[in-house]
């Protein structure tokens, strides 16, 4: 789930494909108590991160979204349906090279563009995106430490704001309710921290757990009347981990595999996300 930090050197491309396969029956009240949602949905995605180093430290990224297939118990779409596009520069400030120790720091900000879909849905789970534009702003640290002559231990930790930058038409049934309406979209955050443990120079242990925090959007039927909303989205917040165990054959090539899950939270989705990647940089 931590969101890696600038390139080291100019003209580096690093291309990092996931998939995953999200699962959930269950969700989180407003009291944080699970409740069964009444049907389990099932969604397989391909994220593919694609960073380029512009400098020696400072990068540009994107990392699309396309769900292959989608079901809610219900209803089922197979075909591919593009999420938000989200497009991000990652400047590292303060550099890790010049020995362990030492503390990396990034900022991330960037753009998400809504190419994703929202309204006019068979079913409200089948929402890929969000319907509007979103600021994107990050900072992530990052730190090595030498336990013994054959293994290290690196720490990020970080912090995401996305804030949308206007109102949502929405018509028909749509990712924020049924009926047609305007949308003021809440802010979203997270802040997490992530360790990795290298068992060997080729083996590594990871795990993440991160917070994840949503405003309350509001619905009107009414574009002009805000202050008198028809429904009022409740915020969500929840508390997600991801183990798991990586494998590199080279300094350029590897594999990760493991799984997020949500263990705690309130009006959100408690999800179980098997995943695998393959990371490559040239």
């Amino acid at each position: 789930m931590s969101p890696s930090g600038a390139l080291f050197h100019k003209g580096d491309i690093a291309i990092e494909p996931y998939f995953s396969i999200q699962l959930s029956s269950v969700y989180f009240d407003n009291t944080g108590g699970r409740q069964n949602a009444g049907s389990h949905s099932q969604r397989i995605l391909n994220n593919t991160l694609y960073k380029y180093a512009i400098t020696d430290n400072l990068s540009i990224q994107t990392i699309p979204e396309i769900a292959l297939r989608q079901s809610d118990g219900t209803h089922r779409h197979t075909g591919l349906s593009l999420g938000d596009m989200p497009v991000d520069a990652v400047l590292r400030f303060l550099d890790i090279r010049h020995g362990i120790l030492h503390p990396a720091f990034n900022l991330f900000m960037g753009v998400g563009f809504p190419t994703g879909q929202y309204d006019r849905l068979r079913s409200a789970s089948f929402a890929t995106g969000s319907g509007t534009y979103v600021a994107r702003f990050a900072l992530t640290e990052q730190s090595a430490y030498r336990l013994t002559a054959r293994h290290e231990l690196r720490i990020r930790m970080w912090l995401n704001l996305r804030q949308p930058l206007d109102r949502v038409r929405t018509n028909d049934l749509s990712s924020y309710g049924s009926q047609s309406s305007h949308v003021i979209v809440g802010m979203t955050a997270e802040a997490g921290v992530s360790g990795e443990l290298a068992l060997t120079r080729q083996f590594v242990l990871a795990f993440d757990i991160a917070r994840d925090f949503s405003a309350s959007s509001v619905v009107c039927a009414d574009t002009t009347d805000f202050q008198n909303p028809a429904r009022r989205l409740p915020p969500s917040v929840s508390w997600n981990i991801a183990p798991a165990i990586e494998y590199n054959w080279s300094s350029r090539f590897g594999i990760i595999m493991g799984f997020s899950a949500t263990v705690a939270g309130r009006n959100a989705a408690a999800t179980m996300v098997p995943q695998f990647a393959f990371n490559a940089f040239f």
